[in-house]
């Protein structure tokens, strides 16, 4: 026995002569059937999370202005205003970080970047910061914002977005151009150590 099915414009032809064809017959005419009738958009297929890294702007996280490095953060272009402003350990934007960052040979941020270490001794700080091409003399000096440093470091941008990836923590954060002009007057001066 064979069975003539249509959907619209389509008629599917079924011999019916198992038992089993009535059952493949049904299914077929179920799909077809849904397929059909389905209505809405279509969904999946969408990231289950976005990938590409957040817009961060001056403020990110809510941080506000404890988290941005400007003309309140001390002066000086020495290495002892720097360090003591900046990149020490008791510095907002301190390189040993909480732990984990570049306080000591160990830490993953040190072991990630070449031997960066920059703990509680100043003068090793700066000594990693030369060693690990961070910041080489000469040839940085003519032009300090390609340093790796000046690079590497967060920045404000004239726009209020942020440039640069360290710290990582805290994440919110950034020095303001007057901090930025501070740190490449220092390479412009020979990175010295005073």
């Amino acid at each position: 026995m064979r069975a003539a099915v249509r959907f619209g414009s389509v008629t599917v032809m079924k011999s019916l002569a198992v038992p089993g064809g009535v059952l493949v017959l049904c299914g077929i005419a179920g799909l077809v059937v849904a397929c059909a009738t389905a209505t809405g958009s279509v969904t999946g297929g969408e990231p289950i999370f976005d990938a590409s890294p957040p817009v961060a702007t001056a403020e990110p996280d809510g941080g506000g202005s404890n988290c941005i490095i400007g003309d309140d953060a001390g002066s000086g272009t020495t290495w002892t205003d720097l360090y003591r402003d900046f990149f020490g350990p008791k510095a907002a934007a301190s390189c040993a970080g909480d732990g984990a960052c570049h306080g000591d040979a160990n830490q993953q941020g040190s072991k990630s970047s070449d031997g960066f270490v920059c703990g509680a001794d100043k003068a090793a700080c700066r000594q990693t910061m030369l060693d690990t091409k961070l910041v080489n003399v000469p040839s940085d000096q003519a032009s300090p914002e390609n340093s790796g440093l000046v690079v590497e470091i967060r920045k404000v941008k004239a726009d209020g977005k942020l440039d640069g990836l360290m710290p990582l923590r805290p994440a919110c954060v950034a020095f303001e151009p007057a901090a930025v002009d501070r740190i490449t007057t220092w390479i412009k001066n020979g990175a010295p150590d005073d």
